[in-house]
């Protein structure tokens, strides 16, 4: 999660983007618990996959969730319509 954190902060920097920060931060949820996930003191399996597959398949969840939610968004970001936070206003 911190690791989604310091993205969703380093695209927000970048590109003023809350929506492109939210979608960048959610696709980064399951890379990096799927890289950095060693497991813990309890094993599991989940039809004979490994812990580390099972815990990354449920952050994928959120993600769609979250690609989901912010399809009117995606839509704006390709036609370069999405709004700004701390962009000046046109008088």
């Amino acid at each position: 999660l911190l690791i989604a954190l310091g993205m969703f902060i380093l695209v927000m920097v970048l590109s003023r983007i809350v929506s492109l920060s939210s979608i960048f931060a959610a696709l980064t949820l399951p890379i990096s618990t799927f890289l950095l996930y060693h497991g813990g003191q309890y094993t599991f399996s989940l039809l004979g996959m490994p812990q580390r597959v099972v815990i990354t398949l449920f952050s994928v969840f959120p993600t769609v969730l979250v690609v989901i939610k912010h399809i009117p968004n995606i839509k704006r970001l390709l036609k370069g319509e999405e709004k700004k936070i701390f962009s000046k206003k046109k008088s």
